[in-house]
């Protein structure tokens, strides 16, 4: 059972984790992480370390995606839905180990902000879009579809067509203040894009 889970790991994030720990020393590249007040440091997790759930969540079911891997990825001797409840697991675990050592280096940088509470928007921010862009790979059948509707709610974010004050705006920092109704409401379609997910991956996976 090991055995598998380890090559399960590799399958799921061989790709996505070394991605994700090149993207981070890049962000201090494009951007600046030192010396932010609240405002800034909520600009910097929302605009660019949340992408970190784009990278890691949204292709962990991108062999199954593909044709002819079913007996490879699951054994009869183990139930998908198990396999699938822990890349998901795993994924979660590895966000938060990133976003919140990503955090405490912006603090260690003289970033005035409170180190958990921003973290922890910032990992259920990251954790939607990546949930978001699973959800639509399933639905879209490939994972490139995933990506680009993901990137997609972020970059009109970003961008200012959907600001920050707005519903559709999910990340609940708004002027560096964490806002209930967005963190509840941000709580929620997480579950829905996580559950959604699941039942959708677990069900194409059975009929194949």
């Amino acid at each position: 059972m090991w055995g598998f889970l380890r090559l399960d790991f590799r399958l799921a994030y061989g790709g996505s984790l070394p991605l994700a720990l090149l993207y981070l020393p890049v962000i201090p590249l494009i951007r600046g992480t030192a010396n932010l007040d609240r405002i800034q440091s909520a600009q910097c997790l929302s605009q660019s370390v949340a992408l970190l759930g784009v990278i890691l969540l949204t292709p962990v079911t991108r062999q199954e995606l593909s044709s002819g891997t079913k007996e490879m990825i699951c054994p009869r001797v183990w139930t998908y839905r198990k396999t699938l409840l822990i890349r998901i697991s795993c994924g979660f675990l590895l966000l938060s180990l990133l976003v919140t050592g990503f955090a405490w280096a912006m603090k260690k940088n003289n970033c005035s902000f409170p180190l958990g509470e921003f973290a922890a928007v910032t990992i259920l921010y990251a954790g939607f879009l990546g949930a978001l862009g699973l959800l639509l790979a399933q639905l879209g059948g490939h994972v490139i579809a995933g990506y680009l509707s993901a990137l997609g709610y972020w970059s009109l974010c970003q961008l200012q067509i959907i600001q920050e004050n707005q519903p559709l705006c999910l990340f609940p920092l708004v002027e560096g203040k964490l806002e209930i109704e967005k963190l509840a409401v941000l709580l929620v379609l997480l579950g829905a894009a996580l559950g959604g997910s699941f039942l959708r991956a677990a069900e194409s996976f059975a009929n194949r």
